[in-house]
């Protein structure tokens, strides 16, 4: 995530720096986006926009 404390961001800029901390949790936890999806009970695709839609599932 990006050092905003302090600043006002945009709806954008909270959006992907939301997007970045789930991707970059998920990694961490050595999970796809697949498993991150069935351990949070919501679609795959759901995870995918969440995390800006990336396909790959990288």
């Amino acid at each position: 995530m990006s050092g905003n404390s302090g600043t006002h961001q945009t709806l954008g800029e909270w959006e992907q720096n939301i997007g970045d901390a789930i991707r970059q949790l998920r990694l961490q936890a050595e999970r796809d986006q697949s498993g991150l999806a069935a351990r949070a009970n919501v679609s795959r695709s759901a995870i995918q926009y969440l995390e800006g839609g990336s396909p790959d599932g990288s």
